[in-house]
């Protein structure tokens, strides 16, 4: 399972970028979406990666996610989150996660950001 947070706005970015993230359901900053792992859900992904973070997520993480929105038969898999506590790590958030930044593809996951963000 992929784990997306909407990390920047979308004022000002191009229309086909905001349709991408409409149709993956982030529709503000600090937006959580977990989607399944496929080819499409990855391009689209890719599209959008100047915008958001994203990467695996584990079992337990989200079961944190469930029990603080408080139920855990919601079909939506769309969270609201906090800005993370001590900040965005690095170089912010305009630069991708391989150069120091925060957003684009996290390759060892996503948990450890989610869990500041809880």
């Amino acid at each position: 399972m992929i784990a997306a947070i909407l990390i920047r706005g979308t004022i000002g970015s191009q229309r086909a970028v905001r349709d991408t993230l409409q149709m993956l359901n982030l529709s503000g900053k600090q937006v959580c979406v977990l989607l399944k792992d496929t080819p499409q859900v990855r391009g689209m992904l890719e599209k959008c990666k100047d915008y958001l973070t994203y990467g695996e997520i584990d079992e337990e993480t989200v079961a944190e996610l469930k029990k603080e929105r408080g139920d855990t038969h919601h079909k939506e898999n769309v969270f609201r989150l906090h800005p993370p506590r001590g900040g965005y790590e690095r170089k912010g958030v305009k630069v991708q996660y391989t150069h120091g930044g925060v957003v684009g593809e996290r390759p060892d996951g996503v948990s450890d950001l989610v869990k500041k963000m809880l």
